[in-house]
């Protein structure tokens, strides 16, 4: 994977690959299309692809793959068990299809209008899955964002996800304005102190706002900025200014 930085940014990429992908589960009764060893055709090629996807595959539920259906209760157990152990593989389906899948062993996401309830409600709960709230024949991916589907499909039903790729993803970190800078010191200041309260002159604040190690960003603020925001925290009651005296 390359990163490369910019002002204000980060870029993440694959070299040579996409970075990261969606699929239906429709796509697998083209990759394994022979019985009985369509189970395991299925968890190579998407072994395949997660290895070449840095930053992940999305497998969307979409339809139950019509091998899958005949398996006996052991080689079901064993294929999701398999299919779980994917590295970088995210499931995402609907509340229907939760039954499927045991607590705490998969990453992924239960779609529909509602919270969850019944077994995905579970899932939920325990935090094994997470949700997103979609309408209808929607699938909104977290890091992906809306997902086509439709006619323009492999298979061309008209629920089913197209799959699609990523060649890139861009990282926006997060800046601090300078009051919010400002409470992180006063904060850090308070937690290395006695019980007693904490006491900084002016001159104190601004070295400590302005140092350079373990801040991002780093400011150049003067005395008159600090003190104006001193005056908001004070009127918040966060923070006391006391004059003369020691």
């Amino acid at each position: 994977m390359r990163l490369t930085e910019g002002k204000g940014h980060f870029i993440r990429c694959a070299i040579d690959t996409p970075f990261a992908g969606w699929t239906g589960t429709r796509v697998l009764e083209c990759v394994a299309p022979t019985p009985p060893l369509s189970p395991w055709m299925a968890l190579r090629a998407l072994n395949e692809m997660t290895s070449l996807l840095p930053g992940g595959l999305a497998l969307v539920w979409d339809a139950e793959p019509s091998w899958l259906r005949v398996l006996g209760g052991d080689s079901r157990t064993g294929f999701f068990e398999a299919l779980s152990t994917l590295p970088g593989l995210s499931l995402h389906l609907r509340e229907a299809a939760a039954g499927h899948f045991n607590k705490g062993i998969f990453r992924g996401w239960i779609h529909g209008p509602g919270m969850p309830t019944g077994m995905a409600g579970d899932l939920w709960r325990h935090g094994a899955l997470g949700w997103v709230p979609d309408e209808g024949k929607a699938w909104s991916l977290p890091d992906f964002g809306h997902v086509p589907y439709g006619d323009t499909a492999l298979l061309g039903a008209s629920d089913e996800v197209v799959p699609g790729f990523l060649w890139g993803e861009l990282l926006l970190p997060l800046r601090l304005p300078p009051d919010a800078q400002l409470k992180i010191f006063l904060s850090d200041a308070d937690g290395i102190q006695s019980a007693e309260p904490t006491r900084l002159t002016l001159n104190s604040i601004v070295v400590g706002c302005n140092q350079k190690s373990n801040r991002d960003p780093v400011l150049e603020l003067d005395d008159d900025t600090v003190e104006e925001t001193l005056g908001e925290l004070q009127q918040l009651g966060l923070v006391l200014k006391v004059t003369g005296g020691r």
